[in-house]
């Protein structure tokens, strides 16, 4: 899913996840949550062999919370 996730599919992915429940005032906030989810886990690279263990390869010098 991406940032362009429309309600429609988010209600089948909530659906799916147990929250066919879920009261329609919080669809809404659930839909920008997954957006934002979305957006970091685009972030995330994808190409690493598997020795390249996390605790080797992550520089907090050049982690930032924004953007």
């Amino acid at each position: 899913m991406s940032e362009d996730t429309t309600p429609e599919e988010l209600t089948v992915l909530a659906k799916q996840a147990g929250l066919d429940q879920l009261p329609e005032a919080y669809r809404a906030e659930l839909l920008a949550a997954w957006r934002q989810v979305a957006q970091m886990a685009a972030r995330i690279p994808q190409a690493r062999p598997y020795a390249d263990e996390p605790a080797h390869i992550f520089d907090p010098a050049r982690f930032t919370g924004e953007g």
